[in-house]
């Protein structure tokens, strides 16, 4: 782990130099060196949110409601049995909704609104898209959004750090 300390300072200096070397005499690093940035973007799985929400006068009933549709819908969800699929039920909420008073009135509670959110995490483009299409009976759709594993980004991390070591004994 010590040679690992010594031996990536020393890999960003001779960058640093190496990079100063061809820059432009307007571009010459400042007292700091030259800042190298390197970023990447590789995504692996996809998570997607999906909710059920209903309205009505009574909010025990609503959100009892609710929570059946969002049942049947997860178990439909499972049934397409695609493999490393993930759900998380993640918020469960309501809010009231007021009838508009009459001049010199005060808002009164006329009805209650319930949502209830999944998120679904799928290794596979095609796979969020059969999970979209078979939600639709349950569930709106609120968003998808792509990212890499923890698995996948440990894989790729330990593969540069390897390769930094053997270009850096080369």
């Amino acid at each position: 782990m010590q040679k690992i300390r010594i031996l990536v300072p020393a890999l960003f200096t001779v960058a640093a130099f190496s990079a100063a070397a061809g820059l432009p005499a307007a571009m010459t690093p400042g007292k700091a060196g030259t800042l190298v940035s390197l970023s990447a973007e590789a995504n692996d799985q996809a998570t997607m949110t999906l909710y059920c929400t209903q309205t009505g006068k009574d909010a025990a009933a609503i959100t009892r409601s609710v929570l059946e549709t969002t049942e049947k819908g997860l178990a439909a969800l499972k049934a397409l049995n695609i493999p490393n699929a993930k759900f998380k039920t993640t918020e469960l909420s309501s809010w009231p909704q007021y009838v508009t008073p009459k001049k010199g009135e005060a808002a009164v509670i006329g009805g209650w609104q319930v949502r209830q959110s999944l998120n679904v995490t799928v290794k596979d483009a095609p796979e969020a898209a059969r999970i979209i299409e078979a939600a639709q009976p349950y569930f709106a759709f609120d968003g998808i959004s792509f990212s890499l594993s923890q698995k996948a980004r440990q894989a790729v991390q330990t593969s540069l750090i390897d390769e930094a070591m053997t270009q850096l004994g080369e």
